[in-house]
């Protein structure tokens, strides 16, 4: 009589276990998923908002992106972006920062690469704010 008993209790504990451990994932899974990233198309597509263009330029210097590229003579002169805000569009700019699939073609695969490690590491405020500043650059 015991055998029984303590079989159906320790399936009804597993099953117990596996559907709290469903919710749970379901629950982070759904947060997760209103958290837009940097390199996801719909952020990508979106106007750059109010983000000020001197926050920008600081986080040109903070990111490193004087390692790659120049802004008025300044950083590498390999890649200059002055000029960039006239060429390009904001949302072009930002898939450029961010090392977007659209543009993955056009630019080196280690700079590809660079870009997509600081697209994780970088806010969508700061991804804004460095899109402004760049923009100005005419």
């Amino acid at each position: 009589m015991r055998e029984p008993a303590a079989r159906l209790g320790a399936v009804s504990l597993g099953v117990a276990i596996v559907a709290l451990a469903a919710g749970f994932a379901h629950r982070q899974n759904a947060e997760r998923a209103v958290i837009a990233t940097p390199r996801d198309p719909a952020v990508l597509d979106a106007p750059v908002g109010a983000a000020a263009p001197e926050r920008g330029r600081g986080l040109f210097t903070d990111l490193g992106c004087a390692r790659c590229h120049s802004v008025a003579g300044a950083g590498n002169p390999r890649s200059p972006l002055d000029g960039v805000g006239a060429r390009r569009t904001a949302a072009d700019i930002r898939a450029r920062i961010v090392g977007a699939p659209t543009v993955r073609n056009e630019i080196p695969a280690s700079a590809g690469r660079a870009k997509q490690n600081l697209a994780e590491a970088m806010s969508l405020s700061d991804l804004d704010a460095l899109t402004a500043f760049l923009s100005t650059l005419r």
